[in-house]
């Protein structure tokens, strides 16, 4: 209709196309919490997640307690937690000395925030620059940041998956963690 986008009933517009209503599961894009299908889950940051208390088994957000054997990728550094659950740091910023990493193993995949506890060392410094910051797509032969319109639009890269504003371009960049 014009230069306004309209979707059917039952759909919402996500920005780049019309979707099916209600049927976001955890990980995925939303619009409202509406739009997140298992009970006791949320819309943060247009991702469906499980509120806070309850985790992700595969199917339901479940008040199950978080697995307890968790690690950083880097050798040395530790999984951050408060009120005894791991930080989401897709919902919650890290604590300073902390940097935001995907576990695949924890919460059938999350990012949690990692970093070094007092008296220890974490050898690289550039790993956990590297780590929290994300990796971009750029252009073939250049090094000028792909440029990303909605959150869907970098879906169809599996190392650069996330369409997310970047301080560092001043532009929404494909970027392979939340942060870049």
């Amino acid at each position: 209709m014009g230069n306004i986008c309209i979707c059917a009933i039952g759909y919402f517009y996500d920005g780049v196309a019309c979707k099916k209503s209600g049927g976001a599961q955890v990980g995925e894009y939303c619009s409202s919490i509406n739009q997140c299908q298992p009970a006791n889950s949320q819309c943060l940051g247009n991702i469906c997640t499980c509120a806070t208390g309850y985790f992700y088994n595969g199917v339901a957000c479940t008040k199950s307690s978080p697995p307890t054997r968790l690690s950083c990728t880097v050798v040395g550094a530790q999984v951050e937690f408060r009120n005894g659950y791991p930080v989401n740091c897709l919902t919650a910023d890290c604590s300073q000395g902390y940097y935001c990493e995907y576990n695949k193993f924890y919460n059938q995949g999350q990012y949690i925030c990692c970093g070094e506890l007092p008296g220890t060392y974490v050898k690289s410094t550039q790993i956990l620059k590297d780590l929290f910051k994300g990796k971009i797509r750029t252009y073939a032969y250049t090094n000028k940041p792909l440029e990303c319109s909605a959150p869907t639009s970098c879906n169809v890269f599996t190392e650069t998956p996330y369409c997310v504003f970047s301080k560092r371009y001043n532009q929404r960049v494909c970027c392979s963690t939340f942060t870049c």
